[in-house]
């Protein structure tokens, strides 16, 4: 991993909070850590509770997404002065020194075409998005980190019927997990939005290709602590052999991502009825 990124600009606050309050989100311009270049970049930050582990969260997901060979958004670590973020600015942020530095993490918002207009037209989204190739093993990915928050604010259109995955601090249930209450939940299935809009539409060609994806992603995909970066502990203040523990948890829940995804149909089928 390298050193820090550096926001630039920021130019709006596009999302006002999360769901639970915890983050802000702002559109903007930074520099890239590792090639100097100026790129267009969601910033995100987070409240000191749940900070560590959001961030860590991102980046997991971020590089076991390229293990996968996903279409992420590249993300990293970025720094911003206080005084760049437009107000209104949430409490834990006003506390601090308005020359001061906060931490965040960046998503690199690249070739994004817009969805805004199919937004209004919630057919025309939903008939881009099914006709996505790999939509599957979005779906599959989205079941194996446990992630409860895939909306259509965080997916990066880039081409027609082609989305890039970003926002990722809720994995795991939520930036608030811990190493003792995931034990006990690796076959737990938390709401995942792209597989209930794949079992709720009408397309089983579909429905049967995400089923053969779960078996397919099983068979070839598997996270070792190698591919997750072995300082990212240290950099969001986590406890020595989380990320060996979150790996072994992400491998368990793709030995069953069948029967995972099997009751997601399930629910959609009572749903129907």
């Amino acid at each position: 991993m390298s050193t820090y990124g550096q926001i630039n600009v920021i130019s709006e606050r596009v999302i006002g909070t999360s769901s639970e309050g915890h983050c802000f989100t702002y559109r903007g311009i930074a520099t890239h850590p590792i090639t100097n270049q100026v790129v267009e970049v969601y910033f995100k930050i987070f409240d000191p509770v749940t900070e560590s582990k959001g961030m860590y969260n991102e980046l997991f997901a971020y590089y076991a997404g390229l293990n996968f060979n996903l279409p992420v958004a590249e993300t990293f670590i970025c720094g911003c002065r206080v005084s760049q973020l437009p107000g209104p600015l949430p409490s834990w942020i006003q506390q601090l020194d308005r020359e001061a530095f906060c931490s965040g993490i960046a998503s690199v918002n690249a070739k994004p075409i817009s969805i805004r207009q199919l937004r209004s037209t919630p057919d025309l989204f939903v008939s881009d998005l099914l006709s996505c190739k790999n939509l599957p093993s979005l779906v599959a990915f989205d079941e194996v980190i446990m992630n409860r928050d895939r909306t259509i604010q965080n997916l990066i259109r880039t081409n027609c019927n082609q989305y890039a995955l970003i926002d990722h601090e809720q994995i795991f249930g939520s930036p608030s997990w811990d190493v003792e209450s995931l034990k006990n939940k690796a076959d737990e299935v938390v709401g995942n939005g792209l597989a209930t809009l794949i079992f709720e539409s009408t397309d089983e060609l579909l429905k049967a290709r995400t089923k053969k994806i779960a078996n397919d992603f099983k068979d070839i995909n598997k996270l070792t602590v190698y591919d997750i970066p072995e300082e990212l502990e240290n950099l969001c203040n986590l406890p020595k052999g989380t990320t060996k523990f979150l790996v072994q948890f992400v491998n368990e829940r793709i030995n069953i991502l069948p029967r995972l995804l099997h009751r997601h149909d399930i629910a959609s089928q009572l749903f129907a009825d």
